[in-house]
Parts: structure tokens; sequence; C-alpha cells
């Protein structure tokens, strides 16, 4: 009998600390004794592995300590590994796409500190997404760029996984000589990292598919291999398995000598580990060998102890199927009337298995049958009263039918009146709607047109004049000094009025257009506004931007600006935070900017009442057709998603 091929993706959210050697009550108790941060954090990883496949809170509980700690600390490596956790805790919760934004940052700050232990395991996390989701030729690739930085690391373990993952691509699309050449590839790997235990499933799934592909001769080769190895490992289970797989092979070429060989040797592993019942299966191999090479005699003999051994054991769909394949026998040898009684022991036995199903079934039966055999009774009754009152009742149902389809055509037409009146309804609110957004989207246009002009009028008009009165002031100011010493001081602050004017003119015209916007770019302007905005507030702030090298449409970068100078502007007003951390990434067809501190956070009832701040934040991504969204941070505060379509 084939035991039957499987295969397993191959996560990679934590790496080597997946090892199951600890109990999670000895790591809470070094975690509790820990005083180094950096190894406080990693015992929190480790925690997670223990957690994440039967207790997802208590995990999540782990991982926010672990990042909150990275962070603290500024641990990089550490917050990698954090950010390659979250992604798979939340892919878990079936939230693909925010998994994806975790993973392609754990990527991007992996890349940034030549981490490769992290972009291997942010590779293949975010590979595994995109096999789930039949995107095979993208994870194909990913998988081939973790497995070059696998090599790079010289983690012979790692790369073989990667040929593994590959194979389980190419298994899903049927492209088996593919799945054989990267399960051999794994192999080969395996065998140079001395990996035996994983090296020998992976023989026994190579020899799977050579036999399913009718390739005996080297599912033998890969069955035999893998049993050298489990020999040697002392897995007398695995031996048993590959010796049934070996008889199976022989058996298909003819080599009735060597499947002999294998089954007694099988048998001799069974009755040495007392697994009477196991040899059951043994038995029935052996006597469908001996058919096979014409000894009806000891074929018999094998068959009758399969099925001694099926009925001491109670082994009720075994005995089923074995009196199927005894019958198959006898009739081939001609003994009619013994292979049909054994074939009718088949069917009892097929019988007796769903025996209480069917009695089940049939009580089921009779009480319907006379739960309407009582009610057919009844009707019977009813009907002999009813056919008195027959043509009556005609009459009646004729009337009826009338009214009825007269107030049925009064409900379609009013129906349709109602739908149409519906239709265009929702026709004018669309058009109502469509209006008002275009009007907010015009506001702000024209607001910002004029802040321009305002802005350019007090720079290059009024700035222009104070600063040639400042000049021409300071002379005159000289002058009158040298000439009227009494009126130095008086002119002293005058002088410094005047510079305050200057400068205030120059402040309010940059409030009002940022010229680092309008000359840099949309990065220097946030670069600037953050600096500005966040030095005396004694809040600490990062800034990180990734795929954004050219400008961006002008109305784009000044919706952005202005959202991100508003979220900075709560974050100083109301978030009692301590740090605020701001990305603007280029993610797809998309731009996404996230602005997260580490604050009180932002409760439902304030989320549900919206101040002015918080509509014009939203009227103002509308107006460039994107999304806002405020959610609670992983660990403290909240975060601010703004999403645009380029």
């Amino acid at each position: 009998m084939q035991y039957v091929l499987t295969f397993i993706l191959l996560w990679a959210f934590v790496g080597n600390l997946l090892a199951q050697d600890k109990e999670i009550d000895s790591l809470e108790a070094l975690v509790a004794a820990d005083t180094d941060d950096s190894v406080k954090v990693y015992h929190y990883l480790e925690l997670t592995s223990k957690t994440i496949d039967n207790d997802l809170d208590k995990c999540w509980q782990h991982a926010r300590k672990a990042y909150r700690l990275a962070q603290q600390n500024q641990l990089p490596l550490a917050t990698v590994e954090c950010n390659n956790l979250y992604g798979n805790l939340l892919q878990r919760q079936g939230k693909a796409d925010s998994a994806m934004v975790w993973y392609e940052r754990a990527l991007a700050n992996a890349k940034k500190l030549g981490y490769k232990k992290g972009l291997a395991k942010a590779y293949n996390n975010i590979a595994i997404i995109h096999t789930y989701a039949a995107e095979y030729e993208k994870a194909l690739e990913l998988y081939q760029q973790g497995i070059r930085v696998e090599e790079e690391l010289g983690n012979m373990v790692g790369v073989a996984q990667g040929y593994n993952n590959m194979a389980v691509v190419y298994y899903q699309t049927r492209n088996f000589d593919k799945t054989l050449e990267y399960l051999k590839k794994a192999g080969e790997v395996l065998a140079l990292a001395h990996d035996d235990a994983t090296l020998k499933k992976t023989y026994v799934n190579i020899g799977a598919i050579h036999s399913f592909l009718g390739q005996e001769d080297e599912a033998l080769s890969y069955y035999l291999l893998a049993y050298e190895i489990s020999k040697k490992l002392g897995d007398r289970r695995e031996m048993s398995i590959c010796l049934g797989n070996m008889s199976d092979c022989y058996v298909n070429l003819g080599q009735f000598d060597e499947a002999e060989a294998c089954l007694r040797e099988a048998i001799d592993i069974k009755t040495q580990d007392k697994n009477e019942m196991g040899l059951m299966h043994e038995y029935a191999n052996m006597a469908r060998l001996h058919d096979a090479k014409g000894d009806r005699h000891t074929a018999e003999e094998y068959f009758e102890l399969a099925v001694k051994t099926a009925k001491k054991y109670k082994m009720k769909a075994e005995l089923r199927d074995l009196y199927r394949i005894y019958s198959q026998s006898l009739l081939g040898w001609g003994r009619g009337a013994d292979g049909y009684a054994m074939l009718e022991l088949s069917y009892q036995y097929n019988d007796s298995l769903v025996n209480e199903q069917t009695a089940k079934a049939l009580a089921e039966l009779e009480t319907k049958y006379e739960t309407e055999k009582k009610e057919k009774t009844i009707l019977e009754q009813e009907n002999k009263l009813i056919e008195s009152d027959l043509q009556l009742r005609a009459q009646r149902r004729l009337l009826l039918a009338m009214g009825l389809g007269f107030a049925l055509l009064v409900m379609l037409a009013l129906l349709f009146a109602q739908r149409w009146r519906a239709r265009m309804r929702a026709e004018r609110d669309a058009a109502i709607i469509q209006e008002r957004e275009e009007g907010i989207k015009a506001i702000f246009e024209a607001t910002d047109h004029e802040r321009k002009r305002i802005a350019s009028d007090l720079h290059d008009g009024i700035g222009q004049q104070m600063s040639g009165l400042r000049l021409a002031f300071s002379r005159l100011g000289s002058e009158i000094s040298v000439a009227l010493p009494i009126y130095a001081a008086k002119v002293g602050e005058l002088t410094e009025v005047l510079d305050g004017t200057c400068r205030e003119v120059r402040h309010i015209s940059h409030q009002m257009m940022p010229k680092s916007l309008s000359e840099n770019g949309l990065i220097s302007a946030i670069e600037d506004m953050l600096s500005k905005s966040l030095k005396f507030t004694g809040i600490e702030y990062q800034f990180e931007h990734q795929g954004i090298e050219e400008r961006l449409p002008e109305n784009l970068e000044l919706s952005l600006y202005r959202v991100c100078q508003e979220l900075i502007n709560n974050v100083v007003k109301h978030s009692k935070a301590s740090a605020v951390n701001i990305q603007l990434y280029r993610l797809r067809n998309h731009l996404v900017m996230l602005v997260e501190d580490n604050g009180k956070g932002m409760d439902e009832q304030a989320r549900k009442q919206e101040g002015i701040g918080l509509k014009t934040l939203a009227s103002r991504v509308n107006s460039i057709n994107g999304e806002l969204n405020f959610e609670p941070s992983p660990h403290a505060g909240t975060v601010a998603t703004v999403r645009v379509p380029l």
C-alpha cells in the first residue's frame, strides 16, 4: 500500500526560535529574572513560538511586549523580528493586507540594516502569502531570493526549506517534473547538513511522486534510502512504512522474492514491537503477493491469518475489505462457491458497519410513514366534508382570484412607482453628493490657491518692501545716532520692532505656503515641518519614507502635507505622547502615510463625536479620493492611516 504524499509550507516568522525544548513556565521565569532588555526581548519572542498555535491572544501580549522593548531600547534587529511576527499574527487572523504591510516593513528595515537573517524570513513570509493567493510566479521569485540569502548565510537547512516550498508551488500546479527537481535539491542540501530526520521524509515524498508516475525503479531507490536512514535513527515505525512501500514497488516490477523479503522484515519488526494488530496488514499483503506468484496454498494461509487477526481485534472495516480481496482470489482460483460465500461475508460486514445508521434511518422512515398514514386518514375524512361544499368554494375562489388579480395589479403599479421614485431620489442624492464633493474640492483648491497667492504677495511684495524699508531705516538710524546720540536708544528699539515685523511677515508667508514644499517637494517639506513643530515639545520623532523618488502632483503634495501637519498638531495638543513615528510608502498603486504615536489613544466616543478638525481632515483626504482611518496602535496610542490612489 502506497503511503500518502504530504507537503507542508515552512513558515519562517521566528526562524530558529521555534525550538520546543523549554516549557512556557520556565521561559516566563527567565523573563521575570532578566535585567537586560536586549535578552528579555528575545525571550518574549521565544514565548510567542510556544503560544502561537494554541493561544493567539497570549501570543499577541508577548509580541507587543517584545516590540515595545525593541523600540524603547533601539534594538533594530529585534524590531525586524517583531515586524515579521506581527505580520504572521495578522495573517493568522485573515488580515493578509495588514500582514503584508508589516512584512514589507520587515523587508525594508532588514535591507537597510543588512540583516540577512531577517531578510530571508521576510522574503519567505511574503512568498507564502502569494502562494496561498495562487500568485505562483511571484511566490517562486521571492522563494528564490530567500534561498540566495540563506546561501549567503550558510544556513543549509533554510536553503532546503526554500527548495521544499518551491516544490509545493510546482506540486500545486501539477508540474511533477519540477516538483521532483526541487525535492531532490532539498534532499541534497539536507544530506550535506546531516539533517537525517527531515531527509528521510523528503526521500519518502520523492519515492511517492516517482511511484505515482509509474517510475518504480526510481521510487524503490528513494524508499531504500529512507529505510536506511530510519534504521540508523532507530525509527522502527518508519522502517515498516518504507518496507511496505518497497514491497509494492517490487510486486509492480515482478520481483516477488524481494517483495517477500521486505514483508517478512516488516512482520519481524511488528512482532518484536508486539504490534499484533498491525500485523494484519502485512498478512494481507503477503497473501496478495503469494497469489500473484501463483502459490495459492500459502496465499490462503496468510488470508486466514489476516482474517483471524482482524476478528480478534474486531476490525470490521478491515474485515470487510479483506473478505472482498479474499473472494477475488478465490474466484480467480476457480473456487466459485467459496468466493461468492466470502463476498457475501464482505457484504455482511459492510451491512454491520452501517447497521446502526441504517436502523436509525429505518426507524425514522417508519415514524414518518405512520405519521403520513394518520395524516392521510384525516385528509380523507376532511375531503368527504369538503366535497359537498366544493362548488361553492370554486365560486368563491373565482371571485377571490379576480379580487387578488386586481389587487396585484394595483400593488405592481405602486411598486413600480415607488421604485421609480427611489431611483430618481438616488440619482438626485448622488448628484447632490457629487456636487458637494466637487464643491469641497473646489473650496480646498481655492483656499490653497489663495494661500499661495497671499504667500507670494507677502514674500515678493510686502516682504520685499519691508526688507527695503528695514535697510533704509538702518542707514537712516545710523546717521541719526551719529548726529543725535540722544535718540540712539530709540532708534535701536524701532529697529528691533521693524526686524520683528519682517520676521513675522516671512513666517506668515511660509505658513501660508511652505517654501520647502514648492521648491523641494513633499519629503523635504514634511521633514522641515516636523523639525519646527516638534523641536521644543519634547516629543521624539522618526520619519521613514520609501519608494517616492519623483515629485508628485502639486495638489496631492499640498493635501498630504496639510493632513500630516494637522495630525502632528493633534498629537502635540491632545495625545500626551512622548514619541511619534511617521511613515510614507509607495505600495503598489497607492501612497500610504502612517502617523503613529504612543500617547493615550483615541477612545470610541471621541472617534464617534468627530470635531471640526477631524471632519476637515476627512474632507481634505476625500478631495484627493483617499481614505483616512484611525486605529489603536498595537502597543499604545493611535495609528492614523491615509491611503491615496496614484
